[in-house]
């Protein structure tokens, strides 16, 4: 299902797992969410409510190390779901439990209503549609919990949200 396309380097510093080590890697791929969990089973829960009907297309360059990977204008396309342009960092990107995120995003939503399950309790998610929106902010991730600071539009209007 998945069709991944790199150009990089990776020092053997960063194979073996060490903090010291670095990578730079530019793709043009399309990656199948089942091929992740499959990859890094530890991601499986966060994964299970990301639409997996076609493959995420993700293109853009990374660099960094084990310990800290940096992308600027890394964009990501879920057809009929999502297209997002995201630029920042990512602190222990493979360790679940201590992974820390500081992302901008510029992105339009045609279909949100996926990451429900992530944002807000079961009675919340019953009374909340989230409309097709274009979405631009900073996101913050911080083992588990995810705070953002963005501007909304829909074709109702506009509103701006801070919060976690």
């Amino acid at each position: 299902m998945s069709d991944i396309n790199l150009d990089g380097h990776v020092d053997q510093k960063m194979l073996e797992g060490r903090n010291d080590g670095f990578m730079n890697i530019t793709t043009d791929s399309k990656i199948a969410v089942q091929d992740v969990a499959k990859a890094v089973p530890s991601l499986a829960p966060t994964l299970k409510d990301i639409p997996s009907s076609h493959p995420i297309a993700i293109k853009g360059t990374a660099s960094g190390n084990a310990q800290q990977v940096n992308m600027k204008n890394l964009t990501l396309d879920m057809p009929r779901y999502a297209h997002a342009t995201v630029s920042g960092r990512i602190v222990n990107p493979m360790d679940t439990e201590r992974m820390d995120a500081d992302l901008d995003i510029d992105g339009h939503f045609d279909n949100i209503n996926w990451v429900k399950p992530t944002l807000m309790d079961k009675a919340t998610q019953q009374q909340v549609n989230l409309p097709p929106m274009d979405l631009k902010g900073k996101v913050k991730y911080r083992q588990g919990t995810v705070s953002a600071d963005a501007t909304m539009r829909t074709q109702g209007g506009s509103m701006a949200a801070k919060g976690s």
